[in-house]
């Protein structure tokens, strides 16, 4: 079996959408005074949406891809998600669903928030050298949204609500 980079989650309190094509990219030449920063609209355990932003910390290496086809945003095969809890196919699929959401509420953290260090990451060994005054080393993240992905080599993140909550529509009868 062929070593394949590790999915982390990062543990975000909400996930990048995966119903809504708007991942936003900023990037700098100079990262440490403008940090790259990633824009998504965020769904939450409740189901209420939110614009969000994840900021990287001296992200000097980004690019943006699309989507790897219909069905798969990444080429799947190529990473290790044994650390994403994934949902169950067929009839099993909403009692997984609603475990993860059980969980998710529990917690506070989305098991699955489509935001995740790579582990292992072969991009990252090409540029595994320190940057900044910190000397931190870097380390590989990736973005999935709906039509396209973003990855960034940064030493470090954090995650910003930039937007107020909007509960879902009430669609009832």
């Amino acid at each position: 079996m062929v070593d394949r980079p590790l999915l982390e989650p990062l543990p975000l309190a909400y996930m990048v959408s995966p119903s809504v094509p708007f991942l936003e990219l900023a990037a700098a030449e100079d990262t440490a005074a403008s940090p790259t920063v990633v824009g998504f609209f965020a769904t939450h355990a409740d189901g209420s949406t939110s614009r969000a932003r994840l900021v990287f910390r001296f992200g000097l290496w980004v690019r943006m891809s699309l989507a790897h086809g219909d069905d798969e945003v990444v080429r799947e095969a190529d990473y290790d998600w044994s650390h994403v809890p994934q949902l169950s196919a067929g009839a099993d699929y909403q009692e997984s669903r609603r475990r993860r959401y059980e969980l998710w509420r529990s917690t506070g953290v989305c098991p699955d928030p489509h935001a995740y260090e790579v582990v292992g990451s072969s991009w990252l060994a090409e540029h595994d050298d320190p940057v900044g005054p910190e000397r931190e080393r870097l380390h590989h993240y990736l973005v999935l949204g709906h039509d396209a992905y973003v990855e960034v080599l940064a030493t470090g993140w954090w995650a910003e609500e930039v937007g107020e909550r909007k509960p879902l529509p009430d669609l009832s009868p």
